[in-house]
């Protein structure tokens, strides 16, 4: 039983050693039938790699594909908008030469029909003259032949003297003999106006012969002009078919409202004006144009401005939208009065920290040949935040100069001028310079203040650095004044004469034998005294230099509405029913005495500079003169 088992055993185990073989037999089968599987797999992995590169060569391809064809659409874009570009400026260009020449051909015919107008006034005056002389000759024949020659004889040499006289004032005005610098005292005019000025007399035997007239009137309550300011006169150059121009601010409604542009008026003697014609062509922006102010270079007449870009003040319950005073100053030229150059900017208003520059008086020539333009910074008086009126921080009204030492070929401003001695020097407010050369070669500068009285300052250094400002001589009512040297070396003035009521009345014309230490009134040009609603100021002088001691000078008159406005409905309601505008003065000067009858008291101003009643400092052109 025991082999038995042991055999059944045997047999068990040998059986189970066949099916352990058989299964690892299997298990072998099946490993290299995964193992074929698995290289397959394999196969079949590097092919898929081989496809993905070859997918990604394709995709490179492509992308620079598309990247070649994208530069060349750009391309092709880029010069179809050049080409557009170049056709539009071309055609641009086109229409500009049009319009130039146009322009020119107006300006042409203008200048022909001036000039055919000035012939023609001359060949109606030599009629005229002929037919006085041949009525004069016809009654003397009727009484006597011997007298009937005489006055032939006596009238031919009058048109004779008449011709000669003119073509000699023709030709002093193709030499250009308006003053420049000191060189203008060795003119005829000046040694022959300098006989004028005797030494003894009396205010009885002074003969000053004046002459008023209008250059403009405002429109009135219907007119489209209703302000009219800041009037500029000067000669022309001599191609011009007039001699003299006058040209002003205006507008049709409150000073700085958006069409405020320029106007002129043309003479040809300095008392008959022409048609007054709007100066359109200056701003380059959206702004206006302020304080036109002229300077005669030899054939070129300049005409200096500022115009306003940036400061806009906002409407208010009683005032439209308006600009600040000032901006950018520019220049523009000219050589006959009618056609003029493009602006050209000499000064930009972000030089001061965004603070506007305005002008009010004419530039000058120092005997150096030095140009000096006088100008101010004016803050906005706005809101703090209102677009375009930001500037910078502590920003303060003050005075300066622009300064060409290259006859114009460039500019450069001084440095600022404030009243330090006072203790709110900011509130003096040295505005509205105005300079003129003394005989030894310095240059004084007076400006309108708040104060009452003008203010002086000196420059020896062809206006390069001035001395600290000093209050002066003569009234002031907050308004703006006109110094100029005469071509005998005399100092005029026209101003306000009046100080303590600030009124713009008293308008009147003071002459300086010595620079400006004593001044002599010369000529009343306004009282204006018994009318409280009127303003007769603004003016600016100018000599003739074909005179000899003959002076013109313009100035603005304005009449304030009766009362305050609340509404725009109430504008119209609210005018004066006075029409101010511009006038012209001319001054003859056929004898003058300096006598104490003539004699301008001095001013007497106290205020914080540590003078007394008893000992006020002194306030001639000397007050801080150097040398």
């Amino acid at each position: 039983m025991a082999g038995a088992a042991a055999l059944v055993a045997v047999l068990v185990l040998a059986g189970e050693m066949r099916a352990a073989l058989s299964g690892k037999a299997r298990a072998e089968a099946y490993a290299a039938q995964l193992a074929r599987q698995a290289r397959g797999l394999q196969e079949e992995v590097r092919a898929l790699a081989k496809e993905r590169n070859a997918y990604q060569q394709q995709l490179v391809a492509a992308q620079e594909r598309a990247q070649v064809e994208s530069q060349l659409l750009h391309d092709e874009h880029k010069k179809a908008i050049a080409s557009t570009v170049s056709n539009m400026r071309k055609d641009a260009l086109g229409e500009l030469k049009v319009h130039q020449k146009a322009t020119m051909d107006a300006a042409m015919e203008l200048e022909a029909s001036g000039k055919r107008e000035v012939e023609l006034r001359l060949q109606v005056e030599r009629l005229q003259g002929e037919l006085r002389a041949t009525q004069e000759g016809a009654a003397a024949a009727e009484a006597q032949g011997l007298r009937l020659h005489k006055g032939l004889l006596a009238n031919a040499h009058r048109m004779l003297g008449a011709a000669t006289k003119w073509r000699l004032k023709r030709l002093a005005k193709a030499q250009d003999l308006a003053p420049k610098g000191d060189a203008a005292a060795a003119l005829p005019g000046g040694s022959k106006c300098a006989a004028h000025f005797p030494e003894e007399g009396s205010l009885a035997s002074n003969r000053v012969a004046k002459r008023v007239q209008w250059v403009f009137r405002d429109h009135g309550e219907k007119g489209p002009i209703d302000y009219s300011h800041m009037a500029m006169i000067s000669l022309l150059p001599p191609r011009a078919p007039w001699r003299w121009i006058t040209m002003w601010q205006s507008t049709g409604g409150v000073e700085g409202t958006g069409e405020q542009t320029f106007m002129c008026a043309f003479s040809n003697d300095g008392e008959e004006w022409s048609k007054a014609f709007t100066f359109h062509h200056l701003t380059e922006g959206k702004g206006i144009v302020w304080s036109p102010s002229f300077l005669l270079v030899g054939d070129e007449l300049w005409l200096f401005y500022a115009e306003s870009e940036k400061c806009l003040r906002p409407e208010t319950a009683s005032r439209p939208p308006r600009w600040s005073p000032g901006g950018n100053i520019k220049v523009v030229k000219t050589v006959d009065g009618l056609t003029w150059t493009a602006p050209r900017k000499l000064l930009d208003q972000g030089k001061f920290g965004n603070v506007p520059a305005v002008i009010a008086n004419p530039a000058v020539r120092l005997r150096s040949g030095t140009l000096v333009l006088p100008f101010w910074l004016e803050v906005p008086r706005v809101e703090v935040g209102v677009k375009g009126c930001e500037h910078k921080e502590g920003a303060e009204n003050a005075a300066a100069v622009l300064r060409s030492t290259d006859g114009g070929a460039s500019w450069a401003a001084t440095d600022l001028v404030v009243d330090k001695l006072s203790p709110l020097g900011a509130q003096t407010w040295l505005i509205e310079g105005t300079v003129a050369e003394l005989s030894n070669g310095t240059a004084l500068q007076l400006y309108r203040t708040t104060k009452g009285v003008m203010y002086s300052s000196l420059s020896d250094d062809d206006g390069r650095t001035w001395t600290q400002p000093r209050p002066y001589t003569l009234p002031n009512p907050n308004s703006k004044l006109h110094v100029l040297r005469l071509s005998n070396g005399h100092l005029v003035v026209a101003y306000n004469h009046e100080g303590e009521t600030r009124r713009r009345i008293h308008l009147q014309v003071a002459i300086s034998r010595d620079d400006g230490d004593t001044w002599h009134k010369l000529a009343e040009l306004e009282d204006g005294a018994d009318d409280p609603l009127g303003q007769w100021h603004y003016p600016t002088v100018h000599e003739d230099p074909l005179g000899p001691c003959k002076i013109f000078v313009v100035w603005s008159c304005m009449f304030r509405r009766a009362q305050p406005l609340f509404s725009f409905e109430q504008a119209d309601e609210a005018r004066p029913k006075e029409r101010g505008g511009i006038k012209a003065a001319t001054l003859e000067i056929d004898r003058f005495t300096f006598t104490q009858e003539t004699l301008i008291p001095p001013e007497e101003f106290v205020e914080e500079y540590g003078g007394s009643e008893d000992e006020p400092l002194p306030m001639s052109a000397a007050g801080g003169r150097r040398g």
